[in-house]
């Protein structure tokens, strides 16, 4: 094995100084210039005023006093986003200096993107609540590129000493989404992904309070639709402000591209769930992915009950 010089080791040093710089001129540059539009807002209680509703907390942290946990809430996309920061509200014991974890996840709660170590800003703090104190955090993350469906996200604060944080629910009781905020936490006895009531049986449903930055991005190439319409890179022939290619793309449940859903779409459909080889035989000139009805990412059995829906829509 290479062992390092003191050449090397200097460079090393320089490099770690260097990453932490760049860290620190990120995070000062989020406060200076305005957030990126905000796709989500779970802040259902006095969105201008914190987004909670003090009625309660899940932990969502690592620390010596909790190994670890989260406490996370959905989104659902009807087009494809990239996601670029994730905001919340919390409450926190200030005396400890901490990094923000992310993760998102998927409908079914797999794992899709994590990141750790990042640098993350109070937006703005309030009175205490619980015995700690209140305030809005918003953590920037590398670009996260999302077709449309439904998502879980999640952020917790992780230090190596006793600090705490904890996720503050939003909207008494009211669900905002598909379903109430979702927890994890073997800690607390919780080791698989569940639903708040699931969880905890007999409790009220909760949600908590998320929201989720970033910009419309149906062609999932990373940039912004009118960015990519001002440039020339798609085209948006009626006008409507939408790429021409998304609009074929996500025309769900369109299975013989006639311009709408209806039971001619039957066939197709279940032409498409044999494979996509097979259906682009058929259909050369339209996109299989029509076929994803519940916006997982794939085309299956589990594809059918979304599917009787847009029928019956």
């Amino acid at each position: 094995m290479k062992r390092h010089t003191p050449h090397h080791a200097s460079w090393m040093l320089a490099a770690v100084v260097l990453t932490a710089a760049i860290a620190t001129a990120a995070l000062a540059d989020t406060n200076r210039r305005p957030l990126p539009s905000i796709l989500w807002d779970n802040f259902l209680t006095n969105p201008d005023g914190g987004g909670f509703d003090g009625w309660s907390y899940f932990s969502s942290e690592r620390n010596t006093n909790v190994v670890e946990s989260w406490a996370g809430d959905d989104a659902f996309f009807d087009v494809g986003v990239t996601v670029q920061g994730i905001g919340w509200a919390a409450i926190r014991d200030a005396d400890y200096t901490y990094t923000a974890e992310t993760i998102v996840l998927d409908d079914a709660f797999n794992e899709l993107v994590s990141f750790t170590g990042l640098p993350f800003t109070a937006l703005a703090t309030y009175d205490w609540l619980f015995g700690y104190e209140t305030y809005n955090g918003y953590v920037q993350t590398s670009p996260i590129t999302l077709p449309a469906g439904h998502y879980y996200f999640a952020v917790r604060l992780a230090v190596d000493a006793a600090g705490r944080n904890m996720i503050l629910s939003t909207g008494n009781g009211a669900i905002n989404g598909l379903t109430e905020g979702a927890v994890q936490s073997e800690f607390f006895g919780i080791p698989d992904w569940s639903l708040f009531s699931q969880a905890f049986p007999g409790a009220t449903p909760t949600d908590y309070a998320y929201r989720i930055h970033g910009f419309i991005d149906c062609n999932q190439n990373g940039v912004p639709d009118d960015d990519d319409i001002a440039s020339g890179t798609s085209q948006d022939g009626n006008g409507n402000g939408i790429p021409d290619e998304c609009e074929e793309f996500f025309a769900l449940g369109d299975l013989d591209c006639s311009g709408s859903v209806d039971f001619d779409d039957i066939n197709p459909f279940v032409l498409a769930l044999s494979g996509q080889a097979a259906y682009e035989a058929q259909y050369p000139d339209c996109n299989w992915l029509n076929a994803d009805c519940n916006g997982d990412g794939s085309v299956d059995f589990d594809d059918i009950n979304a599917f009787v829906a847009l029928l019956g829509s």
